[in-house]
Protein backbone atom coordinates (compact mmCIF):
# COMPACT_ATOMS: atom_id res chain seq x y z
CA UNK A 1 0.00 0.00 0.00
CA UNK A 2 1.49 2.93 -0.95
CA UNK A 3 1.52 5.84 1.56
CA UNK A 4 0.83 9.71 -0.28
CA UNK A 5 2.58 12.94 1.79
CA UNK A 6 2.11 16.34 1.42
CA UNK A 7 4.71 18.61 -0.20
CA UNK A 8 5.83 21.75 1.12
CA UNK A 9 4.39 25.17 0.09
CA UNK A 10 4.99 28.78 0.84
CA UNK A 11 3.08 30.52 2.85
CA UNK A 12 0.30 32.99 1.64
CA UNK A 13 2.09 36.10 3.41
CA UNK A 14 4.76 35.55 1.46
CA UNK A 15 3.42 35.64 -1.93
CA UNK A 16 2.48 39.88 -0.97
CA UNK A 17 6.18 40.46 -0.45
CA UNK A 18 6.73 40.13 -4.83
CA UNK A 19 8.15 43.43 -5.87
CA UNK A 20 9.65 44.56 -2.94
CA UNK A 21 13.13 45.43 -4.44
CA UNK A 22 11.33 47.10 -7.10
CA UNK A 23 9.64 49.71 -4.92
CA UNK A 24 13.20 49.45 -3.05
CA UNK A 25 14.98 50.55 -5.82
CA UNK A 26 12.93 53.12 -7.51
CA UNK A 27 12.56 54.79 -3.90
CA UNK A 28 16.43 54.85 -4.07
CA UNK A 29 16.39 55.82 -7.27
CA UNK A 30 14.49 58.88 -6.77
CA UNK A 31 16.10 59.62 -3.63
CA UNK A 32 19.48 59.90 -6.30
CA UNK A 33 17.55 61.71 -8.78
CA UNK A 34 16.30 64.29 -6.29
CA UNK A 35 19.42 64.46 -4.62
CA UNK A 36 21.29 65.20 -8.13
CA UNK A 37 18.85 67.73 -9.51
CA UNK A 38 19.68 69.47 -5.88
CA UNK A 39 22.98 69.66 -6.71
CA UNK A 40 22.70 70.51 -10.32
CA UNK A 41 20.82 73.67 -9.21
CA UNK A 42 22.81 74.58 -6.40
CA UNK A 43 25.54 74.66 -9.17
CA UNK A 44 23.21 76.86 -11.31
CA UNK A 45 22.04 78.85 -8.48
CA UNK A 46 25.86 79.71 -7.29
CA UNK A 47 26.57 81.08 -10.90
CA UNK A 48 23.50 83.17 -10.83
CA UNK A 49 24.45 84.49 -7.19
CA UNK A 50 27.68 84.92 -8.18
CA UNK A 51 26.54 87.65 -11.00
CA UNK A 52 23.63 89.06 -9.16
CA UNK A 53 26.20 89.82 -6.43
CA UNK A 54 28.82 91.31 -8.79
CA UNK A 55 25.94 93.71 -10.20
CA UNK A 56 24.75 94.43 -6.92
CA UNK A 57 28.70 95.23 -6.28
CA UNK A 58 28.85 97.26 -8.94
CA UNK A 59 25.56 99.51 -8.03
CA UNK A 60 27.21 100.33 -4.58
CA UNK A 61 30.11 101.37 -5.93
CA UNK A 62 28.20 103.25 -8.92
CA UNK A 63 26.46 105.07 -5.66
CA UNK A 64 29.68 105.57 -3.42
CA UNK A 65 31.37 107.32 -6.45
CA UNK A 66 28.23 109.57 -6.49
CA UNK A 67 28.58 110.60 -2.95
CA UNK A 68 32.84 111.08 -3.75
CA UNK A 69 31.95 112.96 -6.59
CA UNK A 70 28.67 114.94 -4.93
CA UNK A 71 31.57 115.90 -1.85
CA UNK A 72 33.63 117.08 -4.56
CA UNK A 73 31.80 119.69 -5.50
CA UNK A 74 30.20 120.59 -2.54
CA UNK A 75 34.12 120.96 -1.70
CA UNK A 76 34.27 123.74 -4.40
CA UNK A 77 36.82 121.60 -6.01
CA UNK A 78 34.74 121.63 -9.50
CA UNK A 79 33.71 124.50 -11.97
CA UNK A 80 30.52 125.24 -13.23
CA UNK A 81 28.88 124.69 -16.59
CA UNK A 82 27.61 127.84 -18.60
CA UNK A 83 24.30 127.11 -17.14
CA UNK A 84 25.07 128.53 -13.70
CA UNK A 85 25.51 132.46 -13.31
CA UNK A 86 29.24 133.56 -13.55
CA UNK A 87 30.50 133.88 -10.21
CA UNK A 88 28.39 131.60 -8.48
CA UNK A 89 30.23 129.89 -5.84
CA UNK A 90 29.70 126.74 -4.33
CA UNK A 91 28.46 126.45 -0.85
CA UNK A 92 25.72 124.73 1.21
CA UNK A 93 23.17 127.63 -0.16
CA UNK A 94 24.17 127.23 -3.48
CA UNK A 95 23.51 123.57 -3.13
CA UNK A 96 20.32 123.49 -2.08
CA UNK A 97 18.84 125.85 -4.47
CA UNK A 98 17.90 124.69 -7.63
CA UNK A 99 18.57 128.17 -9.59
CA UNK A 100 22.18 127.65 -8.29
CA UNK A 101 22.86 123.98 -8.45
CA UNK A 102 21.85 122.98 -11.78
CA UNK A 103 21.19 126.44 -13.30
CA UNK A 104 18.94 129.25 -14.22
CA UNK A 105 14.96 127.85 -14.97
CA UNK A 106 13.64 126.77 -11.72
CA UNK A 107 12.48 128.69 -8.70
CA UNK A 108 15.12 130.12 -6.35
CA UNK A 109 12.26 130.48 -4.07
CA UNK A 110 11.67 126.93 -3.11
CA UNK A 111 14.96 125.67 -1.68
CA UNK A 112 15.41 121.66 -1.36
CA UNK A 113 14.37 120.28 2.03
CA UNK A 114 13.02 117.37 1.64
CA UNK A 115 13.71 114.04 -0.62
CA UNK A 116 11.29 111.04 -0.70
CA UNK A 117 10.72 108.98 -3.86
CA UNK A 118 7.55 110.45 -4.68
CA UNK A 119 8.95 113.57 -4.40
CA UNK A 120 12.64 113.61 -4.93
CA UNK A 121 14.93 116.61 -4.48
CA UNK A 122 15.46 118.65 -7.59
CA UNK A 123 18.91 119.95 -6.56
CA UNK A 124 21.41 117.77 -8.55
CA UNK A 125 24.22 119.93 -9.02
CA UNK A 126 23.63 119.37 -12.70
CA UNK A 127 25.58 123.07 -12.91
CA UNK A 128 28.38 121.09 -11.53
CA UNK A 129 27.93 116.95 -12.38
CA UNK A 130 27.56 116.19 -15.75
CA UNK A 131 24.70 114.38 -16.34
CA UNK A 132 23.46 112.56 -19.83
CA UNK A 133 19.84 112.76 -21.49
CA UNK A 134 18.59 109.89 -18.60
CA UNK A 135 19.37 111.97 -15.60
CA UNK A 136 22.79 109.79 -14.56
CA UNK A 137 26.27 109.89 -14.56
CA UNK A 138 28.12 107.32 -15.88
CA UNK A 139 30.99 105.86 -14.24
CA UNK A 140 31.72 102.39 -16.07
CA UNK A 141 30.74 100.46 -18.18
CA UNK A 142 26.81 99.92 -17.71
CA UNK A 143 26.85 101.21 -14.20
CA UNK A 144 25.80 104.62 -13.43
CA UNK A 145 24.23 107.09 -10.65
CA UNK A 146 21.73 109.96 -9.89
CA UNK A 147 22.83 112.46 -6.86
CA UNK A 148 20.65 114.58 -4.64
CA UNK A 149 21.36 117.13 -2.17
CA UNK A 150 18.75 118.64 0.48
CA UNK A 151 18.80 120.51 3.78
CA UNK A 152 17.19 118.43 6.59
CA UNK A 153 17.31 121.81 9.33
CA UNK A 154 15.00 124.10 6.75
CA UNK A 155 17.44 126.68 7.46
CA UNK A 156 15.07 128.93 5.18
CA UNK A 157 12.94 128.86 8.02
CA UNK A 158 13.53 132.01 10.20
CA UNK A 159 11.92 131.81 14.04
CA UNK A 160 12.96 134.70 16.22
CA UNK A 161 11.83 137.47 18.82
CA UNK A 162 13.00 140.59 20.46
CA UNK A 163 13.36 142.52 23.68
CA UNK A 164 14.46 145.80 24.70
CA UNK A 165 16.21 147.71 27.29
CA UNK A 166 16.36 151.55 28.05
CA UNK A 167 19.17 152.83 29.95
CA UNK A 168 21.13 155.67 30.95
CA UNK A 169 18.58 158.35 31.21
CA UNK A 170 20.06 161.97 30.56
CA UNK A 171 19.67 165.30 28.79
CA UNK A 172 15.75 165.04 29.32
CA UNK A 173 14.43 165.28 32.38
CA UNK A 174 12.14 161.69 32.92
CA UNK A 175 11.90 158.76 34.02
CA UNK A 176 12.47 155.21 33.04
CA UNK A 177 9.26 153.43 33.81
CA UNK A 178 10.46 150.10 32.67
CA UNK A 179 12.57 148.16 30.90
CA UNK A 180 10.71 148.98 27.69
CA UNK A 181 9.51 152.39 28.47
CA UNK A 182 10.53 156.26 29.35
CA UNK A 183 8.28 159.01 30.40
CA UNK A 184 9.58 162.30 29.52
CA UNK A 185 8.65 165.81 30.45
CA UNK A 186 7.26 167.50 33.65
CA UNK A 187 4.29 166.94 35.29
CA UNK A 188 1.27 167.56 33.52
CA UNK A 189 3.18 167.71 30.47
CA UNK A 190 4.36 164.05 28.95
CA UNK A 191 5.22 161.72 26.56
CA UNK A 192 5.86 158.28 26.94
CA UNK A 193 7.82 156.41 24.31
CA UNK A 194 6.66 152.56 25.08
CA UNK A 195 8.87 149.56 22.94
CA UNK A 196 6.71 146.82 21.82
CA UNK A 197 8.29 143.30 21.22
CA UNK A 198 8.06 141.00 18.32
CA UNK A 199 6.44 137.95 19.72
CA UNK A 200 7.89 134.77 18.19
CA UNK A 201 7.42 134.91 14.69
CA UNK A 202 8.83 132.15 11.83
CA UNK A 203 9.23 133.30 8.36
CA UNK A 204 8.54 130.57 6.16
CA UNK A 205 11.57 131.76 3.93
CA UNK A 206 14.24 134.09 4.30
CA UNK A 207 15.64 133.41 1.13
CA UNK A 208 16.91 134.84 -0.66
CA UNK A 209 15.53 137.47 1.94
CA UNK A 210 12.71 138.51 3.56
CA UNK A 211 10.93 141.93 5.02
CA UNK A 212 10.02 141.76 8.38
CA UNK A 213 10.25 144.36 11.52
CA UNK A 214 12.26 143.80 14.99
CA UNK A 215 9.03 145.49 16.91
CA UNK A 216 7.44 148.83 17.20
CA UNK A 217 8.78 151.85 18.80
CA UNK A 218 4.86 153.97 20.22
CA UNK A 219 4.89 157.52 20.91
CA UNK A 220 2.09 158.98 23.20
CA UNK A 221 1.40 163.00 23.98
CA UNK A 222 -0.08 163.67 27.23
CA UNK A 223 -3.66 165.92 27.50
CA UNK A 224 -0.70 169.23 27.04
CA UNK A 225 1.99 169.23 24.86
CA UNK A 226 5.15 168.52 26.55
CA UNK A 227 8.07 170.78 25.78
CA UNK A 228 11.20 169.08 25.62
CA UNK A 229 14.72 170.22 24.10
CA UNK A 230 15.61 169.95 20.89
CA UNK A 231 18.57 168.67 19.30
CA UNK A 232 19.86 166.37 22.27
CA UNK A 233 21.80 164.17 19.98
CA UNK A 234 21.08 161.24 22.76
CA UNK A 235 19.26 161.10 25.98
CA UNK A 236 19.08 157.25 26.68
CA UNK A 237 20.42 154.34 25.08
CA UNK A 238 18.83 151.33 24.12
CA UNK A 239 19.01 147.89 23.68
CA UNK A 240 17.52 145.70 21.05
CA UNK A 241 17.80 142.37 21.16
CA UNK A 242 17.12 139.79 18.42
CA UNK A 243 16.64 136.02 19.33
CA UNK A 244 16.70 133.81 17.15
CA UNK A 245 15.53 129.63 17.88
CA UNK A 246 15.25 128.77 14.33
CA UNK A 247 16.95 126.90 12.07
CA UNK A 248 19.20 127.20 15.35
CA UNK A 249 19.70 129.60 17.84
CA UNK A 250 21.54 132.89 17.81
CA UNK A 251 21.15 136.48 19.35
CA UNK A 252 21.99 139.95 17.50
CA UNK A 253 22.20 142.76 19.99
CA UNK A 254 21.29 146.53 18.63
CA UNK A 255 22.86 149.13 20.52
CA UNK A 256 20.63 152.52 19.74
CA UNK A 257 20.23 155.34 21.11
CA UNK A 258 17.38 157.76 20.76
CA UNK A 259 17.63 161.91 20.32
CA UNK A 260 15.63 164.55 19.21
CA UNK A 261 15.73 166.96 16.35
CA UNK A 262 17.46 169.98 15.67
CA UNK A 263 13.99 171.73 15.03
CA UNK A 264 10.46 171.16 15.78
CA UNK A 265 9.23 168.82 12.77
CA UNK A 266 6.11 167.67 13.51
CA UNK A 267 4.08 166.10 12.78
CA UNK A 268 6.79 164.51 10.85
CA UNK A 269 9.16 164.19 13.94
CA UNK A 270 9.26 164.50 17.50
CA UNK A 271 12.30 161.96 18.23
CA UNK A 272 14.45 159.55 16.11
CA UNK A 273 16.54 156.20 17.21
CA UNK A 274 20.07 156.35 15.81
CA UNK A 275 21.26 152.58 14.00
CA UNK A 276 25.11 152.78 14.57
CA UNK A 277 25.69 149.36 12.96
CA UNK A 278 22.28 148.49 10.91
CA UNK A 279 23.84 144.99 9.94
CA UNK A 280 24.30 142.35 12.30
CA UNK A 281 23.60 138.32 12.50
CA UNK A 282 22.19 136.34 14.92
CA UNK A 283 22.85 132.36 14.09
CA UNK A 284 24.28 133.21 10.59
CA UNK A 285 21.22 135.36 9.42
CA UNK A 286 21.71 138.29 8.05
CA UNK A 287 19.15 141.23 9.85
CA UNK A 288 19.38 144.80 8.08
CA UNK A 289 17.69 147.70 9.62
CA UNK A 290 15.43 149.13 6.97
CA UNK A 291 13.98 152.50 6.19
CA UNK A 292 16.93 155.17 7.84
CA UNK A 293 17.49 158.77 6.54
CA UNK A 294 21.52 159.30 7.49
CA UNK A 295 20.98 156.66 10.18
CA UNK A 296 18.61 157.42 11.91
CA UNK A 297 14.83 156.29 12.14
CA UNK A 298 11.93 158.68 13.28
CA UNK A 299 9.40 157.85 15.40
CA UNK A 300 6.73 160.32 14.51
CA UNK A 301 4.83 162.85 15.89
CA UNK A 302 1.68 162.23 17.82
CA UNK A 303 -1.26 164.64 18.07
CA UNK A 304 -2.12 166.00 21.58
CA UNK A 305 -3.20 162.74 23.75
CA UNK A 306 -2.43 160.61 20.51
CA UNK A 307 0.03 158.08 20.19
CA UNK A 308 2.04 157.18 16.32
CA UNK A 309 3.43 153.57 16.19
CA UNK A 310 6.53 153.08 14.14
CA UNK A 311 7.72 149.26 13.16
CA UNK A 312 11.59 148.93 13.48
CA UNK A 313 11.55 147.60 9.82
CA UNK A 314 13.99 145.03 8.77
CA UNK A 315 15.58 142.55 5.53
CA UNK A 316 16.06 139.07 7.04
CA UNK A 317 18.77 136.71 5.11
CA UNK A 318 18.15 132.98 6.22
CA UNK A 319 22.02 131.60 7.39
CA UNK A 320 23.71 128.84 4.90
CA UNK A 321 22.50 125.55 6.04
CA UNK A 322 25.32 124.08 8.66
CA UNK A 323 24.58 120.74 7.36
CA UNK A 324 23.03 118.82 4.42
CA UNK A 325 22.02 115.33 3.05
CA UNK A 326 23.40 113.94 0.05
CA UNK A 327 21.38 110.71 -1.36
CA UNK A 328 23.49 108.53 -4.23
CA UNK A 329 21.16 105.73 -6.05
CA UNK A 330 23.63 103.64 -8.10
CA UNK A 331 22.44 101.65 -11.03
CA UNK A 332 24.41 98.43 -12.16
CA UNK A 333 23.44 95.92 -14.91
CA UNK A 334 20.01 93.51 -14.09
CA UNK A 335 18.89 96.41 -12.79
CA UNK A 336 20.78 96.42 -10.01
CA UNK A 337 20.46 99.27 -7.68
CA UNK A 338 22.00 100.49 -4.19
CA UNK A 339 20.93 103.65 -2.64
CA UNK A 340 23.51 105.87 -0.13
CA UNK A 341 22.89 108.21 1.61
CA UNK A 342 25.68 111.36 3.21
CA UNK A 343 25.17 113.42 6.29
CA UNK A 344 27.64 116.53 5.30
CA UNK A 345 28.72 118.96 8.35
CA UNK A 346 30.62 122.38 7.79
CA UNK A 347 32.40 124.74 10.22
CA UNK A 348 30.05 126.68 10.95
CA UNK A 349 32.02 130.13 11.34
CA UNK A 350 30.77 132.93 9.85
CA UNK A 351 34.04 135.15 9.60
CA UNK A 352 34.08 138.72 8.40
CA UNK A 353 36.64 140.65 7.51
CA UNK A 354 35.79 144.60 8.11
CA UNK A 355 39.38 145.46 7.17
CA UNK A 356 42.95 144.13 7.01
CA UNK A 357 43.73 144.68 10.44
CA UNK A 358 40.60 144.57 12.99
CA UNK A 359 40.95 145.33 16.23
CA UNK A 360 37.65 145.08 18.57
CA UNK A 361 38.09 147.42 21.30
CA UNK A 362 37.15 147.03 25.33
CA UNK A 363 33.75 147.93 26.72
CA UNK A 364 34.76 150.65 28.79
CA UNK A 365 36.44 152.25 26.39
CA UNK A 366 39.51 151.97 27.34
CA UNK A 367 42.69 152.93 25.19
CA UNK A 368 43.98 150.64 22.58
CA UNK A 369 47.89 149.23 22.56
CA UNK A 370 48.72 150.29 19.55
CA UNK A 371 51.49 151.45 17.20
CA UNK A 372 52.00 150.44 13.16
CA UNK A 373 56.26 150.99 13.51
CA UNK A 374 58.64 154.19 13.24
CA UNK A 375 59.70 152.12 9.71
CA UNK A 376 58.95 154.12 6.76
CA UNK A 377 59.01 150.75 4.94
CA UNK A 378 56.06 148.47 6.84
CA UNK A 379 53.27 149.13 4.43
CA UNK A 380 49.26 148.53 5.50
CA UNK A 381 46.54 148.33 2.58
CA UNK A 382 42.85 147.35 2.92
CA UNK A 383 43.09 147.16 -1.40
CA UNK A 384 42.27 143.98 -2.79
CA UNK A 385 45.71 142.39 -3.99
CA UNK A 386 44.81 138.94 -5.01
CA UNK A 387 45.27 138.41 -8.77
CA UNK A 388 42.76 139.87 -10.56
CA UNK A 389 40.97 141.18 -6.99
CA UNK A 390 37.75 142.42 -7.26
CA UNK A 391 36.62 142.98 -3.32
CA UNK A 392 36.33 147.06 -3.07
CA UNK A 393 38.48 148.50 -1.10
CA UNK A 394 38.34 148.21 2.33
CA UNK A 395 40.19 150.04 5.42
CA UNK A 396 43.40 149.26 6.56
CA UNK A 397 42.29 149.52 10.19
CA UNK A 398 38.28 148.53 11.31
CA UNK A 399 37.78 149.96 15.35
CA UNK A 400 35.44 150.93 17.62
CA UNK A 401 34.14 154.70 17.75
CA UNK A 402 36.04 155.39 21.49
CA UNK A 403 38.92 153.62 20.40
CA UNK A 404 39.54 156.11 17.59
CA UNK A 405 41.68 158.94 19.54
CA UNK A 406 44.18 155.63 20.10
CA UNK A 407 44.17 154.71 17.08
CA UNK A 408 45.62 157.71 15.51
CA UNK A 409 48.08 158.43 18.23
CA UNK A 410 49.25 154.70 16.85
CA UNK A 411 49.97 155.56 13.29
CA UNK A 412 53.33 156.25 13.53
CA UNK A 413 54.01 156.72 9.42
CA UNK A 414 50.53 157.67 7.72
CA UNK A 415 52.49 157.81 4.40
CA UNK A 416 52.64 153.89 4.87
CA UNK A 417 48.46 153.48 5.03
CA UNK A 418 46.68 153.09 2.09
CA UNK A 419 43.48 155.08 2.06
CA UNK A 420 40.82 154.43 3.44
CA UNK A 421 42.98 153.94 6.51
CA UNK A 422 40.36 153.23 9.45
CA UNK A 423 36.55 152.04 9.76
CA UNK A 424 34.45 152.52 12.53
CA UNK A 425 32.70 149.17 13.75
CA UNK A 426 29.92 150.55 15.36
CA UNK A 427 29.02 154.34 13.87
CA UNK A 428 26.77 154.29 11.33
CA UNK A 429 27.99 158.40 10.66
CA UNK A 430 31.38 158.28 11.82
CA UNK A 431 33.21 161.79 10.74
CA UNK A 432 34.62 162.15 7.67
CA UNK A 433 37.56 160.92 6.81
CA UNK A 434 36.24 157.66 8.53
CA UNK A 435 34.27 154.69 6.98
CA UNK A 436 30.95 153.16 8.86
CA UNK A 437 31.95 149.11 9.02
CA UNK A 438 29.73 146.26 10.05
CA UNK A 439 30.53 144.92 13.20
CA UNK A 440 30.90 141.15 13.01
CA UNK A 441 28.49 138.79 15.01
CA UNK A 442 31.07 137.29 16.26
CA UNK A 443 32.97 140.81 18.07
CA UNK A 444 29.68 141.88 19.28
CA UNK A 445 29.49 140.65 22.56
CA UNK A 446 32.24 139.34 24.45
CA UNK A 447 30.68 135.81 24.93
CA UNK A 448 30.03 135.73 20.96
CA UNK A 449 33.40 136.49 20.58
CA UNK A 450 34.13 133.13 23.67
CA UNK A 451 31.55 130.79 21.89
CA UNK A 452 33.75 131.49 18.16
CA UNK A 453 36.62 130.44 19.76
CA UNK A 454 34.84 127.79 21.50
CA UNK A 455 33.72 126.64 17.73
CA UNK A 456 36.95 127.10 15.98
CA UNK A 457 38.57 124.87 18.66
CA UNK A 458 35.55 122.27 17.99
CA UNK A 459 36.65 122.40 14.19
CA UNK A 460 39.94 122.25 15.02
CA UNK A 461 40.21 119.17 17.30
CA UNK A 462 38.07 117.54 14.38
CA UNK A 463 40.56 117.70 12.02
CA UNK A 464 43.50 116.79 14.58
CA UNK A 465 44.74 120.76 14.19
CA UNK A 466 44.54 121.52 17.56
CA UNK A 467 47.58 122.49 19.47
CA UNK A 468 49.00 123.50 22.64
CA UNK A 469 51.39 127.11 22.82
CA UNK A 470 53.87 126.39 19.91
CA UNK A 471 57.88 128.38 19.59
CA UNK A 472 57.47 128.25 15.51
CA UNK A 473 54.44 127.14 12.84
CA UNK A 474 56.24 127.74 10.23
CA UNK A 475 56.98 123.85 9.49
CA UNK A 476 53.27 123.26 10.66
CA UNK A 477 51.13 125.98 9.14
CA UNK A 478 50.63 125.13 5.78
CA UNK A 479 51.54 126.32 2.50
CA UNK A 480 50.08 128.38 -0.01
CA UNK A 481 48.78 125.60 -2.13
CA UNK A 482 47.73 123.94 0.88
CA UNK A 483 45.63 126.10 3.38
CA UNK A 484 45.38 124.46 6.88
CA UNK A 485 43.12 125.08 10.08
CA UNK A 486 45.50 125.96 12.96
CA UNK A 487 44.30 126.26 16.46
CA UNK A 488 47.20 127.54 19.26
CA UNK A 489 45.56 127.11 22.41
CA UNK A 490 48.58 129.43 23.92
CA UNK A 491 51.25 131.67 22.35
CA UNK A 492 52.60 131.22 18.91
CA UNK A 493 55.60 132.65 17.00
CA UNK A 494 54.36 132.73 13.41
CA UNK A 495 57.52 132.44 10.91
CA UNK A 496 55.41 131.26 7.91
CA UNK A 497 52.65 129.76 6.96
CA UNK A 498 48.88 129.65 5.46
CA UNK A 499 45.46 128.86 6.36
CA UNK A 500 43.21 130.08 9.30
CA UNK A 501 45.44 130.51 12.57
CA UNK A 502 44.01 131.29 15.78
CA UNK A 503 45.89 132.24 18.94
CA UNK A 504 44.66 132.36 22.26
CA UNK A 505 47.42 133.90 23.69
CA UNK A 506 50.20 136.05 22.47
CA UNK A 507 51.24 136.19 19.10
CA UNK A 508 54.80 136.76 17.81
CA UNK A 509 55.65 137.24 14.14
CA UNK A 510 59.54 137.78 14.17
CA UNK A 511 61.96 137.60 11.34
CA UNK A 512 60.39 136.85 7.76
CA UNK A 513 56.89 136.20 8.65
CA UNK A 514 55.27 135.61 5.14
CA UNK A 515 51.77 134.14 5.56
CA UNK A 516 48.74 134.18 3.61
CA UNK A 517 45.04 134.10 5.38
CA UNK A 518 43.36 134.61 8.14
CA UNK A 519 44.68 135.21 11.35
CA UNK A 520 42.66 135.40 14.64
CA UNK A 521 44.33 136.53 17.84
CA UNK A 522 41.28 136.23 20.29
CA UNK A 523 41.57 135.65 24.15
CA UNK A 524 45.22 137.44 25.09
CA UNK A 525 44.56 139.57 22.26
CA UNK A 526 48.41 140.89 22.01
CA UNK A 527 50.05 141.04 18.48
CA UNK A 528 53.97 141.87 18.31
CA UNK A 529 55.71 142.21 14.85
CA UNK A 530 59.58 142.31 15.74
CA UNK A 531 63.11 142.21 13.93
CA UNK A 532 63.66 144.06 10.63
CA UNK A 533 62.36 140.82 8.53
CA UNK A 534 61.09 141.41 4.76
CA UNK A 535 58.10 138.80 5.26
CA UNK A 536 54.16 140.19 3.58
CA UNK A 537 51.20 139.36 5.21
CA UNK A 538 48.46 138.40 2.70
CA UNK A 539 45.13 138.16 3.99
CA UNK A 540 42.94 139.81 7.57
CA UNK A 541 43.57 139.79 11.14
CA UNK A 542 41.26 140.25 14.14
CA UNK A 543 42.62 140.77 17.37
CA UNK A 544 40.10 140.78 20.68
CA UNK A 545 41.07 140.42 24.27
CA UNK A 546 38.68 139.27 26.49
CA UNK A 547 38.88 136.26 29.87
CA UNK A 548 38.03 132.90 27.90
CA UNK A 549 37.87 131.57 31.54
CA UNK A 550 37.38 132.15 35.10
CA UNK A 551 36.80 131.24 38.42
CA UNK A 552 33.81 129.68 39.97
CA UNK A 553 33.79 132.73 42.50
CA UNK A 554 33.44 135.20 39.41
CA UNK A 555 30.55 133.25 37.68
CA UNK A 556 27.85 135.56 36.97
CA UNK A 557 30.11 139.08 36.91
CA UNK A 558 30.58 140.47 34.06
CA UNK A 559 33.93 139.49 31.73
CA UNK A 560 33.66 142.12 28.81
CA UNK A 561 36.00 142.94 26.23
CA UNK A 562 39.56 144.47 27.30
CA UNK A 563 41.96 146.60 25.52
CA UNK A 564 43.95 144.48 22.67
CA UNK A 565 47.71 145.27 21.56
CA UNK A 566 49.12 145.73 18.35
CA UNK A 567 52.88 146.60 18.34
CA UNK A 568 55.40 147.25 15.72
CA UNK A 569 59.58 147.50 16.41
CA UNK A 570 62.42 146.97 14.28
CA UNK A 571 63.22 148.47 10.11
CA UNK A 572 62.52 145.89 7.83
CA UNK A 573 59.87 145.59 4.56
CA UNK A 574 57.02 144.12 5.67
CA UNK A 575 53.52 144.29 4.05
CA UNK A 576 50.24 144.05 5.94
CA UNK A 577 47.32 143.88 2.99
CA UNK A 578 44.69 142.70 1.73
CA UNK A 579 44.11 139.77 -0.59
CA UNK A 580 40.43 137.80 -1.15
CA UNK A 581 42.31 134.70 -2.67
CA UNK A 582 44.34 134.47 0.59
CA UNK A 583 41.00 134.77 2.74
CA UNK A 584 39.37 132.57 0.68
CA UNK A 585 41.40 129.57 0.55
CA UNK A 586 41.66 130.03 4.31
CA UNK A 587 37.89 129.51 4.91
CA UNK A 588 38.22 126.63 2.86
CA UNK A 589 40.88 124.97 5.08
CA UNK A 590 38.05 125.02 7.84
CA UNK A 591 36.21 122.57 5.61
CA UNK A 592 33.35 120.04 5.65
CA UNK A 593 33.25 116.69 7.02
CA UNK A 594 31.18 113.61 6.70
CA UNK A 595 29.30 112.83 9.64
CA UNK A 596 28.18 109.80 8.24
CA UNK A 597 27.11 107.29 5.50
CA UNK A 598 24.05 104.60 5.45
CA UNK A 599 22.56 102.33 3.13
CA UNK A 600 18.53 103.11 2.71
Amino acid sequence: MRIKTKRATSQPARRTERGAALITTLLIATLLFAAGGALILSTAATGTTVIDATVEKQAYYAAEAGLQMTMNALRGNLAHSTAVATGTKMNFRTAIMPDLSNGTGLSTNTPCITDTPTAPSPCRLAGWLTYNSNGLISVGPDTSFRSTVYDPDRSNQVTYSTSGQFNGLAGIPGTIISATQIRLGVAPDYVTITYLPKASTTINNAYPSATTDLGSFQVTKSTLAALLPLNVGSFVSFRLTVNQTAPWSGTAVYKLTLGTPAANLCPGELFHVSVPTPSLKAGGTSLTVTGLTAGKLALGCPAVGATTTQQVQATVVAPEPRRVVVRSIGFGTNFARKQLEMMVQRADLDFAAPATLTIRGADDCSALDFDTGNSGAKNYSGLDHAPGGQEPPRPAFAVMDCSLASTNAGIKKPGTIDDPKIGVMDNANPPAPYLPVDLPSYLQTADNARQYLNDLETTARAQGRYFKQAGSMSSNAGTATNPVLTFVDGDCTLDGGAGFLVVTGNLTMSGNPSFDGVVIVMGGGTVTRNGGGNGSYNGAMVVAKFARTWPSSENGTAHPFLSPTFNTNGGGNSDFQYNSQSVNNALTSLGSRIAGVLEY
